[in-house]
């Protein structure tokens, strides 16, 4: 299913106002850009080489080196997480800049939060979701936030990866 096939039927847009718990926290940086961290924590230590990490996590070499896998183990295991239920939120924490999930997102109407600590990677993954789409599909949020302390309400997910 598209993404806009997705939005048929509902009465409103998602909102990551549905799923984030600290709503006082929570700001728009960009859209479909969030984040939760204070000011002083909004930099990540890799944000300044968030460009090049974004070309070797691209590469077959360092997926194989690094997690032992191809780009097709990787995109197929974020295929099988996405498909494992037919509604409900997603969160991909730690997506960094989506490179084995952009298409994923693309063919569900879920609505799905890409979490990581990095805005770098988040730019990344948002420029690269944007480029595929055409846009960002209303149902892909990107939060910047610390995946130790996940801003998520309480059984309000249907899946994590």
């Amino acid at each position: 299913m598209r993404w806009a096939e997705g939005m048929r039927g509902r009465e409103r847009p998602y909102a990551i106002e549905d799923l984030v718990v600290e709503q006082e926290n929570l700001r728009q940086l960009d859209d479909g850009l969030y984040s939760v961290l204070p000011d002083h924590e909004r930099g990540a230590p890799y944000d300044a080489y968030a460009a090049i990490y974004d070309r070797m996590v691209s590469s077959q070499s360092y997926l194989r080196i690094a997690w032992g896998v191809s780009s097709v183990d990787a995109s197929d295991f974020v295929t099988r997480a996405f498909s494992s239920r037919d509604t409900g939120w997603v969160v991909d924490v730690a997506a960094g800049s989506c490179v084995e999930s952009v298409s994923t997102y693309l063919e569900t109407g879920r609505p799905t939060v890409v979490l990581d600590r990095s805005l770098g990677m988040l730019g990344k993954g948002l420029e690269r979701l944007r480029s595929a789409a055409g846009g960002r599909p209303e149902n892909v949020f990107f939060l910047q936030a610390d995946a130790g302390a996940l801003p998520i309400r309480s059984a309000s997910v249907s899946t994590v990866l």
